[in-house]
């Protein structure tokens, strides 16, 4: 069944962020995901987390082991270290549900 992560970011970089998502692009599509949202917030208005969040996105992928096996990848671990780490100061997950 599809999963989807809800996940709230705090990116300082945007530049980083927008390689992270560009690099990731091709990687997501072999395990069968990819983006489904990419919102910037303007305001919060409440968020239970220490984090501050200033983007919201979601990744939709096939099954949670597809997520599981991609979120291991040497590929995407490159990516990830060399952009993300950079331009996100705090990942939030703020859901992680079934697709139907």
């Amino acid at each position: 069944m599809p999963v989807e992560v809800l996940a709230g970011l705090n990116v300082t970089d945007e530049t980083s962020y927008h390689a992270y998502r560009d690099g990731i692009k091709a990687i997501l599509e072999q395990y069968g995901a990819h983006f489904t949202h990419d919102f910037k917030v303007a305001e919060t208005v409440v968020n239970t987390s220490d984090a501050p969040i200033n983007r919201i996105m979601t990744l939709r992928y096939p099954d949670m082991d597809a997520l599981n096996t991609m979120s291991q990848d040497e590929a995407y671990l490159s990516v990830r270290g060399q952009y993300f780490d950079k331009g996100v100061k705090d990942t939030t997950i703020i859901a992680m549900y079934d697709v139907e």
